[in-house]
Protein backbone atom coordinates (compact mmCIF):
# COMPACT_ATOMS: atom_id res chain seq x y z
CA UNK A 1 0.00 0.00 0.00
CA UNK A 2 2.60 2.26 1.39
CA UNK A 3 5.72 3.17 -1.24
CA UNK A 4 6.51 3.96 -5.35
CA UNK A 5 6.27 0.04 -5.92
CA UNK A 6 4.64 -0.79 -9.29
CA UNK A 7 1.40 -3.33 -9.64
CA UNK A 8 3.76 -6.00 -11.05
CA UNK A 9 6.64 -5.44 -7.96
CA UNK A 10 3.09 -5.99 -5.61
CA UNK A 11 2.23 -9.11 -7.82
CA UNK A 12 5.91 -10.49 -7.11
CA UNK A 13 6.11 -10.05 -3.58
CA UNK A 14 2.77 -11.06 -2.98
CA UNK A 15 3.32 -14.13 -4.91
CA UNK A 16 6.44 -14.84 -2.98
CA UNK A 17 4.36 -14.37 0.67
CA UNK A 18 1.65 -16.41 -0.88
CA UNK A 19 4.28 -19.59 -1.81
CA UNK A 20 5.74 -19.42 1.55
CA UNK A 21 2.35 -19.25 3.53
CA UNK A 22 1.04 -22.25 1.83
CA UNK A 23 4.61 -24.27 2.14
CA UNK A 24 4.57 -23.77 5.59
CA UNK A 25 0.67 -24.82 6.05
CA UNK A 26 1.49 -28.07 3.97
CA UNK A 27 4.86 -28.81 6.26
CA UNK A 28 2.71 -28.12 9.21
CA UNK A 29 -0.17 -30.24 7.92
CA UNK A 30 -3.08 -27.76 8.49
CA UNK A 31 -5.97 -28.71 6.88
CA UNK A 32 -6.81 -26.36 3.76
CA UNK A 33 -10.56 -27.02 3.68
CA UNK A 34 -10.62 -25.74 7.38
CA UNK A 35 -8.99 -22.18 6.07
CA UNK A 36 -10.28 -18.53 4.93
CA UNK A 37 -7.72 -16.54 4.03
CA UNK A 38 -7.18 -12.04 4.42
CA UNK A 39 -5.31 -11.38 1.70
CA UNK A 40 -4.08 -8.25 -0.32
CA UNK A 41 -5.67 -7.23 -3.59
CA UNK A 42 -2.85 -7.10 -6.35
CA UNK A 43 -2.40 -2.78 -6.34
CA UNK A 44 0.61 -0.24 -7.13
CA UNK A 45 1.81 1.59 -4.19
CA UNK A 46 0.03 4.52 -3.43
CA UNK A 47 3.28 6.89 -4.34
CA UNK A 48 3.67 4.76 -8.06
CA UNK A 49 4.28 7.13 -10.68
CA UNK A 50 2.06 4.42 -13.54
CA UNK A 51 -1.68 4.42 -12.14
CA UNK A 52 -3.34 1.05 -12.83
CA UNK A 53 -7.15 0.24 -13.83
CA UNK A 54 -9.81 -1.57 -11.30
CA UNK A 55 -9.71 -4.10 -14.45
CA UNK A 56 -5.92 -4.55 -14.59
CA UNK A 57 -5.96 -4.79 -10.51
CA UNK A 58 -8.45 -7.41 -11.05
CA UNK A 59 -6.94 -9.70 -13.93
CA UNK A 60 -3.82 -9.57 -11.93
CA UNK A 61 -5.10 -10.22 -8.20
CA UNK A 62 -6.94 -13.39 -9.67
CA UNK A 63 -3.76 -14.56 -11.33
CA UNK A 64 -1.43 -14.14 -8.20
CA UNK A 65 -4.73 -15.95 -6.57
CA UNK A 66 -4.69 -18.92 -9.23
CA UNK A 67 -0.94 -19.14 -9.09
CA UNK A 68 -0.42 -19.37 -5.40
CA UNK A 69 -3.91 -20.55 -3.35
CA UNK A 70 -4.55 -23.97 -3.42
CA UNK A 71 -8.17 -24.73 -4.31
CA UNK A 72 -8.71 -26.51 -1.19
CA UNK A 73 -9.38 -22.98 0.77
CA UNK A 74 -13.01 -22.45 1.28
CA UNK A 75 -12.62 -18.45 0.68
CA UNK A 76 -10.78 -15.36 -0.06
CA UNK A 77 -11.78 -12.30 2.06
CA UNK A 78 -9.54 -9.27 0.64
CA UNK A 79 -8.30 -6.49 2.52
CA UNK A 80 -8.83 -3.01 0.81
CA UNK A 81 -5.39 -2.05 1.33
CA UNK A 82 -6.00 1.31 1.35
CA UNK A 83 -8.14 2.12 -1.43
CA UNK A 84 -10.69 4.62 -0.96
CA UNK A 85 -14.63 2.56 -0.72
CA UNK A 86 -15.95 2.71 -4.36
CA UNK A 87 -12.27 1.72 -5.64
CA UNK A 88 -11.51 -0.91 -3.63
CA UNK A 89 -15.52 -2.71 -4.06
CA UNK A 90 -14.98 -1.67 -8.21
CA UNK A 91 -11.68 -3.91 -7.72
CA UNK A 92 -13.86 -6.75 -6.04
CA UNK A 93 -16.69 -6.75 -8.83
CA UNK A 94 -13.81 -6.59 -11.39
CA UNK A 95 -12.67 -10.10 -9.50
CA UNK A 96 -16.33 -11.72 -9.54
CA UNK A 97 -17.16 -10.90 -13.35
CA UNK A 98 -13.64 -12.60 -14.02
CA UNK A 99 -13.97 -15.18 -16.70
CA UNK A 100 -10.89 -16.72 -15.16
CA UNK A 101 -11.60 -19.76 -12.83
CA UNK A 102 -11.99 -18.87 -9.56
CA UNK A 103 -12.22 -22.25 -7.19
CA UNK A 104 -12.72 -19.93 -3.93
CA UNK A 105 -15.52 -17.88 -2.57
CA UNK A 106 -13.97 -14.31 -3.14
CA UNK A 107 -15.61 -11.34 -0.96
CA UNK A 108 -14.37 -8.58 1.35
CA UNK A 109 -13.26 -8.17 4.73
CA UNK A 110 -13.06 -4.42 3.94
CA UNK A 111 -12.24 -2.18 7.53
CA UNK A 112 -11.55 1.49 6.08
CA UNK A 113 -13.36 0.16 2.51
CA UNK A 114 -16.65 0.57 4.69
CA UNK A 115 -15.84 2.51 7.01
CA UNK A 116 -14.29 6.18 5.70
CA UNK A 117 -16.78 7.46 3.97
CA UNK A 118 -19.13 6.27 6.81
CA UNK A 119 -16.76 8.18 9.57
CA UNK A 120 -16.84 11.12 7.16
CA UNK A 121 -20.64 11.41 7.08
CA UNK A 122 -21.24 10.48 11.10
CA UNK A 123 -18.39 13.64 11.39
CA UNK A 124 -18.34 12.69 15.66
CA UNK A 125 -21.59 14.25 15.88
CA UNK A 126 -24.83 12.90 17.08
CA UNK A 127 -27.52 14.25 14.78
CA UNK A 128 -25.33 12.43 11.97
CA UNK A 129 -25.59 9.04 13.36
CA UNK A 130 -28.76 8.21 11.27
CA UNK A 131 -27.02 9.63 8.18
CA UNK A 132 -23.86 7.11 8.63
CA UNK A 133 -25.64 4.08 9.67
CA UNK A 134 -27.75 4.78 6.26
CA UNK A 135 -24.26 5.40 4.65
CA UNK A 136 -22.46 1.90 6.31
CA UNK A 137 -25.92 0.07 5.24
CA UNK A 138 -25.23 1.20 1.68
CA UNK A 139 -21.51 0.32 1.98
CA UNK A 140 -22.20 -2.83 2.98
CA UNK A 141 -25.10 -3.54 -0.23
CA UNK A 142 -22.43 -2.52 -2.60
CA UNK A 143 -19.75 -4.72 -1.53
CA UNK A 144 -22.27 -7.17 -1.37
CA UNK A 145 -23.29 -6.98 -5.08
CA UNK A 146 -19.38 -7.16 -5.82
CA UNK A 147 -18.94 -10.13 -4.71
CA UNK A 148 -21.91 -11.66 -6.83
CA UNK A 149 -20.58 -9.39 -9.46
CA UNK A 150 -23.25 -7.33 -10.20
CA UNK A 151 -22.27 -3.60 -8.73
Amino acid sequence: MEGEHTIYESMLATEKILSKLFWSLNQNNVLLECCLLKPNMIRPGIHCKYPSSAEQMAELTVTTMQRCIPPAIKGIFFLSGGMVDTEATEVLNKINISKEKRPWYMTFSFGRGLLDSTFNSWKGKDENIIFAQKELLKRCKLNSLATMGRY
